[in-house]
């Protein structure tokens, strides 16, 4: 869940139901940590900060012993990014049906992210990813401080069934002998290749959109 009062929802309705707590909600500390599991979280998918810093983790795992965490391995988001709060939220508004835009969502965020990873392809380097062949860092870590507490993430829930089947497989194996970036959700060309743009255009020319809503916006 991303909302605190839906944690405290589901606790109240049913107590024994499990909630895991977002990525979104920026779980970056302690005392935000320590906030997120008093209101009644099980799980924890943890800020991206801590998936390469050790010592961090380490922390966090030790003092909340009760409570499970989670990593997600394969995303490319910028280090730090600037964009990762307002793209959640501009993601979730586009979905709404009876918006004036009709569903067409011109994704700023991914656009100025990936023109920066264009730009400079070092912030690919930098993003919080973690290899397959890096996962026994964090098994040992779990084994010495005496935790099982500790899972990974994979993303991503609109890729293609075999696209997904082969992330997991990397991970469960530990070692991938290909394009790294053939598991991280990064969309290159040839996903985009088989975007069917034709009728992404006419959705967006012959759809519900409103047109002078959509030239305000353009314009903004």
């Amino acid at each position: 869940v991303g909302s605190p009062s839906m944690v405290g929802l589901v606790k109240n309705v049913s107590p024994n139901l499990m909630v895991s707590s977002s990525v979104y909600n920026d779980a970056d500390s302690l005392s935000r940590i320590k906030e997120w599991v008093g209101m009644g979280t099980d799980e924890m998918t943890l800020h991206y900060s801590y998936n390469r810093n050790f010592g961090k983790l380490e922390q966090v795992l030790r003092t909340f012993p009760g409570t499970d965490f989670r990593l997600i391995a394969n995303n490319v988001c910028l280090h730090e990014c600037p964009y990762r709060t307002n793209h959640a939220c501009s993601l979730a508004h586009a979905s709404q049906s009876k918006h004036s835009s009709g569903g067409f969502f011109l994704d700023y965020y991914y656009l100025s992210c990936g023109h920066e990873k264009m730009q400079n392809p070092v912030k690919l380097i930098t993003a919080d990813w973690i290899r397959p062949e890096d996962v026994h860092y964090y098994e040992e870590l779990c084994d010495k401080i005496g935790v099982l507490n500790l899972t990974l993430k994979l993303t991503e829930r609109t890729r293609p069934t075999a696209w997904i089947l082969n992330v997991a497989e990397a991970y469960s194996k530990k070692r991938y002998d290909g394009n790294l970036f053939d598991i991280l959700n990064y969309i290159g060309n040839q996903e985009l290749q088989q975007v069917r743009k034709t009728s992404f255009v006419k959705a967006a020319l012959l759809g519900k959109s409103d047109p002078k809503a959509m030239r305000e916006y353009q314009k903004a």
